[in-house]
């Protein structure tokens, strides 16, 4: 399971129907294909937020150069054309993550529910893979909102 951080005003995008892609670095083809094949991605929304609070549900990842990205997504990506450029600084290719659906946590899980059980966690600045081995509770407790909801 990918857990990726997300401002609170692109979560509110998000739920607002007006962010349709999620822009992000280059992923390793492993986990390009493992977000593929698991077709979700856990948000984590910052502060003030601090609470794992929304499930994605992935339609498809594609992969270009930064010009086509911003010309295919960005009208539907809920950021400025200023923001993709200073996020993309130096890199020539990123990813845009198809939102096809999404789930709103009824009781989001804050940061401190999970220092509580994992006193080490450090919300991802990027993306993280949250794994059964290493986070068990976490996984399996967001592995049965899936599961349960089926959207």
């Amino acid at each position: 399971m990918i857990l990726i951080t997300i401002y609170p005003e692109y979560v509110k995008k998000i739920k607002e129907g007006l962010k349709k892609y999620e822009f992000r670095k280059i992923f390793s083809k492993r986990r390009k294909n493992r977000i593929t094949k698991q077709g979700y991605v856990i948000i984590y929304e910052s502060m003030p937020e601090s609470t794992i609070s929304m499930i994605l549900k992935i339609e498809r990842i594609y992969e270009d150069n930064l010009s086509n990205l911003w010309r295919r997504f960005g009208s539907q990506s809920g950021i400025t054309k200023d923001y993709f450029l200073n996020y993309y600084y130096g890199k020539n290719r990123g990813v845009a993550i198809e939102i096809k659906d999404f789930l709103v946590l009824k009781k989001p899980i804050t940061l401190l529910q999970i220092k509580q059980l994992y006193p080490n966690f450090i919300p991802p600045q990027n993306f993280y893979e949250l794994s059964n081995e290493k986070y068990p509770l976490l996984y399996q407790r967001l592995k049965k909102k899936i599961s349960k909801n089926k959207f």
